[in-house]
């Protein structure tokens, strides 16, 4: 009797034991949500259900996402390098293109007021072939720099004489504002407005004349039209002073005078700049001569004095 107990303990306990058994093995196979578990074994990501979405938001630069970025930033310094390698012999010859009109010295900007203020007494208007007698890249005969030849153009002496003219004009509207209300309601966009004028009516006077020499078959350099355009500010700046100390009968003398020898000195530039050959040559250099009068007048501001 007690063998046929211990028996059945015994069978009891092993019955108890496989069901323990079976239940445990059912918790290895279903998912227990837990974070890096996925049947037993650690995996270490996050266990997702499978009707749940996805959420990217999850993704941290440490991963998948550094990876893109690394590709990203690569092909973009790549692109970059290309262009820039591109476009770099370009852009340095336009800047040593542009560094060759502003080689001047104090000798010769002198020597250029001089020409501008009594052009009438100037008898040499020829321009000095370069000493290397090179060409340049459309087949025509380089020159001296300006810090060498009196009758090169420049950029210095209009920009500064711009400049100058700009803030005159400031100072002439300011003036005049003091004068009228006694409050001196001057405005900063006055020198807006002033710029932008000049501006504009030397693109226009730039237009005209590459016009004009297009018309002839003849070569223009910008650069040379904006300089030779340019130099009116010079008149313009003396006219400017004139008329703020001595009133506007005096500017318009000024006016006269230097606008005579603008015009004088467009005419003998273009006269040796623009080739021999056309029937309206003659006709075409007599019109660019009043040019200048006639926009220096225009953007001068007399009306303040």
């Amino acid at each position: 009797m007690t063998g046929e107990g211990g028996s059945g303990v015994v069978h009891l306990g092993a019955r108890g034991h496989r069901k323990g058994l079976e239940e445990e093995g059912r918790r290895r196979v279903e998912p227990s949500g837990e974070e890096g578990s996925m049947g037993g074994i650690n995996t270490g990501f996050p266990t997702v259900e499978a009707e749940q979405p996805l959420d990217w938001h999850q993704w941290t630069p440490d991963g998948m996402n550094a990876q893109m970025l690394n590709v990203g930033g690569n092909v973009a310094s790549n692109f970059l390098k290309s262009n820039v390698a591109q476009y770099q012999p370009r852009v340095s010859g336009y800047w040593n293109t542009l560094k060759v009109y502003f080689t001047v010295d104090n000798r010769y900007v002198l020597k250029k007021l001089k020409v501008l203020l009594l052009s009438v007494l100037k008898k040499d208007w020829f321009r000095l072939p370069s000493e290397d007698e090179v060409k340049d890249d459309q087949g025509r005969p380089k020159f001296e720099r300006p810090v060498a030849d009196v009758n090169a153009p420049d950029l210095y002496v209009p920009l500064m004489s711009f400049i100058t003219f700009v803030l005159l004009t400031g100072y002439a509207k300011g003036s005049a504002a003091a004068l009228s209300d006694g409050a001196g309601t001057f405005s900063p966009e006055v020198l807006t407005e002033v710029t932008s004028s000049c501006i504009v009516t030397q693109l226009l006077e730039v237009l005209l004349i590459r016009l004009g020499l297009y018309l002839l078959n003849s070569p223009a350099v910008v650069l040379d039209l904006v300089a030779y355009t340019g130099y009116k500010y010079v008149g313009l700046c003396i006219n400017m002073t004139v008329g703020v100390f001595s009133g506007k009968t005096w500017y318009y003398l000024a006016l006269l005078w230097t606008g005579s020898m603008m015009s004088f000195f467009m005419f003998k530039t273009m006269a040796h700049t623009v080739p021999t050959g056309s029937a309206s040559r003659e006709v075409m250099i007599l019109g660019f001569a009043p040019l200048q009068f006639l926009s220096m007048g225009g953007v001068g501001q007399w009306r303040d004095f």
